[in-house]
């Protein structure tokens, strides 16, 4: 298992606060923002070396991750700026391949890995109670445009994961609304609303969530709360609509809910 050495890990924040503090940023002074920030690249390392063996040692040479590197993590704690695996792989291909003609190719075939890397320093930042005032703070669709440019850039299953579990769960918001459409005509009708129709809809949206929470990045808890922003009062007016313009106009409302929520996370919606 790869190991960072401490050394390594303090010229990287050296390098780092030093960043911050020419920006007049403060986020990085303390000793615990600063032992959460060696936490997160620890565990960053230890992922991506589970997935990339070798890769690792590479990447955390010292003189390489604390110096060209180092400047490129430290926007993953700046409000105006984000780093990018092209900006990282174009570091790495300069700093071990300065005087070769393919430079350029070697950045591009680097790119999946240094956005798989950033996604996993990304997440364990986000885990940090440090930081967590932070990325509280940042707006969630600036946070899920950031992802998606790394999800497509690092391949490796992540973006199509992500998004399979995204569109369940958007499919299934989608069936409750039917299943409350159904009960809402069955009411309007003078007819018994089954029971099962209810708690057909009610699992929809438990199942819905449980999908959204099994998402392997570290702002689920945020994004789930924006849809449950975007569908509660909307899955209310279903519920509750009694005539039929009404109850067309709230499922209309709750689908409209689910899309936005797709344009959110920067994706396609599939209804």
């Amino acid at each position: 298992m790869f190991i960072i050495d401490d050394a390594i890990l303090a010229a990287i924040l050296k390098v780092v606060a030093g960043e911050f503090a020419q920006r007049g940023l403060t986020l990085l002074q303390g000793n615990p923002e600063k032992r959460a920030f060696k936490d997160a690249l620890r565990e960053a390392a230890r992922e991506f070396e589970r997935f990339h063996p070798g890769w690792t040692e590479t990447l955390f040479k010292k003189q390489f991750i604390s110096g060209p590197a180092a400047p490129i993590l430290a926007q993953a704690l700046m409000r105006d700026t984000e780093p990018t695996a092209e900006a990282l792989a174009d570091a790495y291909a300069w700093f071990f391949y300065r005087d070769q003609s393919n430079r350029s190719e070697i950045a591009s075939q680097v790119v999946p890995l240094a956005a798989d890397f950033l996604i996993r320093f990304d997440m364990a930042l986000r885990k940090q109670n440090a930081f967590r005032e932070y990325f509280d703070s940042r707006a969630l669709d600036a946070s899920a445009r950031y992802l998606y440019d790394l999800l497509q850039a690092a391949g490796q299953g992540w973006a199509r994961d992500r998004a399979n579990l995204v569109t369940e769960a958007l499919e299934m918001l989608a069936g409750a609304a039917v299943r409350y459409r159904e009960a809402g005509i069955s009411r309007r009708d003078g007819e018994t609303v089954t029971s099962e129709t209810l708690i057909q809809a009610e699992e929809g949206i438990a199942m819905a969530f449980l999908r959204l929470d099994r998402m392997p990045y570290g702002d689920v808890a945020r994004i789930s709360e924006a849809l449950r922003a975007l569908v509660r009062e909307r899955f209310e007016a279903v519920r509750y609509a009694a005539a039929d313009a009404a109850l067309d106009q709230a499922v209309d409302a709750l689908i409209e809910g689910v899309k936005e929520f797709h344009k959110l996370l920067g994706m396609a919606a599939p209804i």
